[in-house]
């Protein structure tokens, strides 16, 4: 435990303890009145108060870290795509680059760093093209089972594809 953490945590102890000496005064005070009941009453909201506050304090610190977290695997993953390429990401597109009028390439070459190349096998494209005819079967009634009737017409003209390399081999 860090200093940051046992802070905290007597924090909420403490917040614990004012709520409960609160409560316990203003019920001691309906029982033998001492005149302390609005005592009480501020001595238990400071007590949430405090619980509140150290809640929240928590939340934020956790949120925090987790934001740095998040921000040095996004440095890392910057600095390695710039080693793997020598200039980060606008030379990796200026690489790609086949022809200004047609775009950039979207099949994954022999140039591209390895961290872009796993980027487009997540392609759907790419993936229709690689499967074998009882996976595009399967894949072709979820797409129906789900109503996603594009990607079944796409799945099924793969489908007609492999049977006529099928024909064509077996005519062969």
């Amino acid at each position: 435990m860090n200093l940051t953490s046992i802070i905290l945590l007597f924090s909420g102890i403490a917040g614990i303890v004012l709520s409960a000496f609160g409560v316990y005064t203003v019920m001691s005070n309906m029982i033998n009145p001492q005149g302390l009941m609005f005592e009480g009453i501020v001595i238990s909201s400071l007590g949430v108060i405090m619980i509140v506050v150290v809640t929240l304090a928590n939340a934020i610190g956790k949120t925090m870290i987790t934001f740095s977290e998040i921000m040095k695997k996004q440095s890392d993953l910057q600095n390695q795509l710039r080693t793997q390429t020598g200039g980060g990401l606008a030379s990796i597109l200026t690489n790609m680059m086949n022809n200004p009028q047609q775009g950039i390439t979207v099949e994954p070459s022999s140039e591209m760093p390895e961290i872009l190349k796993n980027l487009f096998k997540n392609n759907p494209k790419n993936g229709i093209e690689s499967l074998t005819l009882n996976e595009l079967k399967k894949e072709l009634s979820e797409a129906i089972k789900n109503d996603n009737y594009e990607r079944a017409e796409e799945i099924n003209k793969q489908i007609k594809k492999l049977k006529n390399q099928d024909d064509e081999k077996n005519e062969d």
